[in-house]
């Protein structure tokens, strides 16, 4: 009972020293109020100063320049990198597209890097868009798109009873619907999931529509029609995607 008593006290004491260092913060912080317009003007100017010094850094680290924002609808990568690959290994790409032609047809081998410089493309342009430096050259120039739309990637779903075709369908879809001669549209083995004939054909009446609407696009394809396509008709060119040995 000595014990049982003694332990009954010491929590007594412990929740009166509680109630008492709750006083002491409430007086301590009521002592601010008067001041709390300054504070919370404080608070914004740290986050901001921390968050520009935060661009500063990555830039650095990515040897990243600012780029030249254009008016006039145009891309002008040069050595361009992307951003999540380890600079000594990265492949640099030079992408012109905007002044010459307006839709760009990117054909290589497999594991040649098409896809991996759609993904640069649009990473480097929202990057430039969120006032961040980008890795790549000086005199890179870039335009302030109203969206940048991808279709990258496979989507099919046994849940939804999405095929590879259907799916990329479904996101392509959306893309017509939504974009405009001000977006950027990045499209990866556009037609493919389908018999080749069909595909090629459908991928040169999406590449058409969107040349007509006015849009920026480049796409990747393996499909030989694409390419003659892109050859013989105005407003279309087509890229190379060497492997470094």
């Amino acid at each position: 009972m000595i014990v049982f008593d003694l332990n009954n006290s010491l929590h007594m004491l412990q929740a009166e020293e509680q109630i008492e260092i709750e006083k002491i913060l409430i007086h301590l912080s009521s002592l601010f109020t008067p001041y709390q317009k300054e504070l919370e003007e404080d608070y914004y100017l740290i986050g901001k100063i921390d968050f520009i010094f935060a661009k500063a850094e990555y830039a650095l680290n990515l040897d990243g320049i600012f780029p030249n924002i254009n008016n006039e609808k145009y891309l002008n990568l040069i050595g361009a990198r992307h951003p999540l690959i380890a600079k000594d290994i990265v492949v640099p790409i030079n992408i012109n597209l905007g002044k010459e032609f307006s839709s760009l047809l990117i054909t290589g081998p497999n594991t040649g890097g098409k896809t991996v410089t759609l993904k640069t493309v649009g990473l480097l342009c929202l990057m430039a868009c969120s006032g961040l430096f980008i890795p790549a050259k000086e005199g890179s120039s870039i335009y302030v798109f109203d969206h940048i739309y991808a279709d990258i990637g496979d989507e099919q779903s046994i849940v939804e009873s999405l095929s590879t075709f259907s799916s990329h369908m479904k996101n392509i879809i959306t893309i017509l619907k939504n974009s405009t001669k001000e977006s950027l549209i990045l499209l990866d083995e556009l037609g493919s999931g389908t018999d080749p004939i069909e595909g090629s054909s459908l991928a040169i009446s999406i590449l058409e529509t969107f040349y007509q609407r006015g849009s920026l696009v480049i796409s990747t394809s393996h499909y030989s029609e694409l390419k003659n396509y892109a050859l013989v008709t105005d407003g279309f060119e087509n890229a190379s995607q060497r492997i470094r040995y």
